[in-house]
């Protein structure tokens, strides 16, 4: 009887000896490995959450300035070759710009586009502007550039946003052009995305005069 009591309370003695600092130092570490590989994973979704959301919405904004183009260009009478489009008459190396004589909406105008980017930071946005194409006989005032997407980033490979396609309609004008442009939200981790399209005016074939849209205003 006496070595079953004593025995028992032995049992009891090492079941309320608790934990030793060595295993609760164990214990601190192994929580803690687990918490940083939970914090990390969580981090990383959470970036890679915000950098799609963030690319989704400039790819978006982009994408309806190419529509704004492609709309007036399916409308086009005349589009000039972007080759030849000068820091002169668009602020923007050539390549850089686009111009057309258009007819949207039945209204003759002239308008403009361009990209637009920052030596200092390599960024940048889509620009257009358009006014009328007697603007200065009339004493009109030509718009003023509006921006239609932002955070621009330069083509990867170095080609210009604008270049001539299809077949020619003159010496300065195209039927068609290609648009390419890049697009990256400042302050990602993700490769810039590209936004790129053809398009082709269904009235460049008529034979418009080309200088219709010579007179353009100051950049």
């Amino acid at each position: 009887m006496t070595n079953s009591h004593t025995s028992g309370e032995a049992v009891r003695g090492r079941d309320q000896r608790g934990f030793t600092l060595v295993e609760l130092l164990v214990v601190m570490l192994i929580f803690g490995i687990i918490m940083t590989v939970i914090m990390t994973i969580v981090i990383r979704v959470s970036y890679s959450a915000a950098d799609n959301m963030a690319r989704a919405s400039q790819v978006q904004n982009a994408e309806l300035g190419l529509m704004q183009i492609d709309r007036q260009v399916r409308s086009g009478n005349v589009i000039l070759d972007p080759a030849n489009e000068d820091s002169e008459h668009s602020d923007v190396p050539e390549g850089y710009s686009l111009r057309v004589f258009t007819q949207t909406d039945g209204v003759h105008q002239c308008v403009q586009w361009r990209v637009r980017l920052d030596p200092a930071t390599d960024r940048g946005a889509l620009e257009y502007r358009s006014w009328d194409p007697d603007w200065r006989s009339l004493g009109m005032t030509p718009d003023e550039w509006a921006t239609v997407a932002r955070d621009l980033v330069p083509n990867p490979s170095g080609n210009p946003p604008f270049a001539r396609a299809g077949t020619s309609t003159g010496d300065d004008a195209t039927s068609s052009v290609d648009v390419t442009i890049f697009v990256q939200a400042e302050r990602t981790r993700s490769a810039p995305t590209a936004v790129s399209t053809t398009l082709t005016g269904r009235n460049t074939i008529y034979g418009y005069p080309i200088d219709r849209c010579d007179d353009v205003p100051d950049p």
